[in-house]
This record gives C-alpha cells, sequence and structure tokens, in this order.
C-alpha cells in the first residue's frame, strides 16, 4: 500500500502575522462617521488581492524540491493559514510585504513541478503525483492507445465512411435514375443540393483561414446549410421534403457527409441531424418502468452488501425494508 510509508508529522510551529509582514487593516465602529465611509471602507478591503494563490503556488514549488516536511514548506504554510481567513481577521498582505518574505525562501524563482502542464523539468519519481502520473498513469494510457489502436487500427478506418449515413442520399441518387414523369425535376434538385452546399463550403474555409476561432464567416455558413430550402416540383420525394423538414435534413446532411465526411462544417452544421440518423438505424423497444427499475443500481443495497463482505463498514441503517422500493422510486421518477 502506498500509505504504509507515510508517517504523522509534528505540530508545525506558529507564527505571529507580523513575521510576514501582514498588516492589520481593520476600523472600529466609533471611528466610521457615515454609512458610505463603511460601505467604501469594506469594497477596498474586499477588493484588495490578498495573495493567496501566490502563497499556494509557492508551496507547492517549495514542498515539490525540499519535502512537504521542510522547515520552509511548514513556515509558509502557516502564512497560507493566515490568509485563508484574512478576510475575517482584517489582515492584509501586500505585494511589496510578498515580494520581501519569498525572498527570504526562494531567493531564485523556482520552476513548477514536473506534473504540472506546461513545465519542462525532469519528473521526480520520488514525488509521489509524479509517480502517479509518469509511472502509473503514463504507462496506463499508452496500454490502453495500443490496445485501442490494434483493435481498431487507424490507417485501416481513415477513410471508411458510415454506410448508415448515406442512405438517404442513396436513396435519392437512385430515384432519379430511375425513368419517371418528374425523374428531370429530382435530378435537378439533387444538383441544386450539390451546388448550394460547395458553396457554403468554401464559405467556411475562407472563414477559418480568416481567423483562428469559429469565425462568423464559418458560423454564417453553417446556419445557411441547415436553413436551405427545399426545392420545388412534383416528385414523390420533393412532395415529401416539402412536407417533412426532418426528411428534408436527412437528405442534406447524408450528402454533406458523403462529400465532406473529415470536416468540422459537416458537424457543426448537422451534426444533430447525424446522430438521430445513427441512432434510428439500430432496433428500439418500449420498456415498462418496472423493467427500468431493474436497470437502476440500488446504492443502499450496495452498501449494505459491501457492509456485510467488508469488515469495519457499517451497513446503511436507512436500508429498504420492503421488496421493490426501488421499483416504486423508479415509477415516481419516471412519472
Amino acid at each position: 500500500m502506498i500509505v504504509n510509508h507515510f508517517k504523522n508529522s509534528p505540530l508545525p510551529s506558529e507564527y505571529p502575522p507580523d513575521h510576514y509582514g501582514l498588516t492589520k487593516h481593520s476600523v472600529s465602529m466609533s471611528e466610521l462617521e457615515t454609512t458610505e465611509d463603511f460601505l467604501r471602507s469594506a469594497f477596498e478591503f474586499n477588493l484588495t488581492t490578498s495573495n493567496l494563490g501566490r502563497c499556494t503556488v509557492e508551496h507547492e514549488k517549495l514542498a515539490y524540491e525540499e519535502s512537504i516536511d521542510s522547515p520552509k514548506a511548514k513556515e509558509l504554510a502557516c502564512l497560507l493559514s493566515h490568509l485563508v481567513d484574512s478576510r475575517k481577521g482584517g489582515v492584509l498582505l501586500s505585494d511589496q510585504a510578498w515580494k520581501a518574505y519569498r525572498k527570504t525562501l526562494s531567493p531564485k524563482l523556482r520552476a513548477l513541478p514536473a506534473y504540472r502542464p506546461g513545465s519542462t523539468r525532469k519528473p521526480k519519481l520520488s514525488n509521489i503525483v509524479d509517480f502517479l502520473k509518469f509511472s502509473v498513469a503514463k504507462s496506463e494510457e499508452i496500454r490502453i492507445l495500443s490496445g485501442l489502436n490494434a483493435a481498431f487500427p487507424e490507417h485501416e478506418i481513415q477513410e471508411d465512411i458510415d454506410q448508415d449515413l448515406i442512405v438517404p442520399w442513396t436513396e435519392a441518387k437512385n430515384a432519379a435514375a430511375k425513368e419517371s414523369k418528374h425523374q428531370k425535376k429530382l435530378q435537378a434538385a439533387l444538383n441544386g443540393i450539390r451546388t448550394s452546399i460547395e458553396t457554403l463550403f468554401e464559405k467556411w474555409l475562407e472563414g477559418n483561414a480568416a481567423s483562428e476561432g469559429f469565425s462568423p464567416l464559418s458560423r454564417e455558413a453553417v446556419e445557411s446549410a441547415s436553413a436551405i430550402p427545399p426545392p420545388e416540383g412534383n416528385h414523390p420525394l420533393i412532395h415529401t421534403w416539402q412536407n417533412s423538414r426532418d426528411e428534408w435534413l436527412r437528405v442534406l446532411a447524408s450528402y454533406t457527409y458523403q462529400r465532406y465526411p473529415r470536416t468540422g462544417f459537416v458537424l457543426h452544421a448537422f451534426g444533430e441531424t447525424l446522430c438521430h440518423m445513427k441512432a434510428s438505424c439500430s432496433a428500439s423497444r418500449l420498456v415498462v418502468n418496472e423493467v427500468i427499475a431493474t436497470y437502476r443500481v440500488n446504492q443502499k443495497m450496495v452498501s449494505h452488501l459491501t457492509a456485510t463482505e467488508v469488515p469495519g463498514i457499517e451497513a446503511d441503517s436507512d436500508l429498504d425494508d420492503y421488496e421493490g422500493g426501488d421499483v416504486i422510486e423508479a415509477m415516481i421518477s419516471f412519472g
């Protein structure tokens, strides 16, 4: 066990506020002449930085380099205890006082610990956080990602297209290829979809090139894509699109996905529609509330079973005394 080598530390020495340069910032009520003076003084005090954050970071660096049990780390921890209650105690650590005191602890600027994001220093495996991050978590991350890549090789699926998501567009193309009275109208409608989506995609690229973030031009492109109106015509499919916005969005999303499957454009413009399309491809069924209740974990029962199996853990006294209590609770929850 990791904690087997831990040991309790004796109580640290206490240092008075003036040891750190803390100043008293309090005014007696008798000195306040007006309510306005009181409010102004309160606001000024509460808007003054306490340097608690700087002190916390410095304590972390100090403990990392010298150990949390070092005299300097303990002394700095005492300052932290003063700063935590500085608002209530009416004490203030000015920037000048903090800089002067920090020089006594750290004459040179200390680097961030290796486990901190952005740190360039070499890991210190005697530190528990470094050990967990770089020896335990890192190796586990590599193992999981390697297994995932072995099961689903990225180079093999890079060009794959989800066949479920291109069904609406494929069906529309097949219908346009059949000889019918209104075939040309449908073919013209599909060509219109191609032209509109491709124009908006170019607009999307232009917006991305002009800004590192999500530019107004890119936003306008994706909003315009989902707002494309259905075409005019007498073909049965066109009638369906005119009377069902969901079906119209499905065919727009299907073509956009087939044409630009690896871009953010399709997800920003039709992400929700694509999710509905994929979900609708799987079988579904109705489930009554009593059955849903059996899928839920009864935390009280888990506590009870844990208490009976693991010595030293007391059972929850609020455990349901009747069978089916979780079912009733689920029925209430699900209406």
